[in-house]
């Protein structure tokens, strides 16, 4: 049995179910001309292609991962080796 193919569209109710918002927001988000849409008739449509554009638009960049300092790395390594000495030095005492 061959699949139905996916639909050129979205209705409203749908992508606002995408999106998990209302459907009041993405009719204004057409009215704003911010997300392109047509009718058929009465019925409002939203492009499939028109809704990845707006998505990719809306995307949030990942925050760029600062550069590590120098001097903080060499002081960690100092410390855990300083760590790791104290306890070659000082065995745990068991009761």
């Amino acid at each position: 049995m061959a699949k139905a193919p996916e639909p050129a569209c979205f209705r409203i109710r749908t992508l606002a179910e995408r999106w998990d918002c209302s459907q009041a927001h993405v009719r204004n988000l057409i009215a704003r001309g911010e997300l392109p849409g047509f009718r058929l008739g009465k019925l409002l449509r939203v492009p499939i292609a028109g809704v990845l554009e707006y998505e990719a638009r809306m995307a949030i960049p990942p925050e760029p991962k600062p550069e590590p300092d120098p001097r903080q790395e060499a002081a960690i390594r100092a410390l855990r080796v300083h760590r790791m000495i104290h306890r070659l030095n000082n065995p745990r005492r068991r009761s």
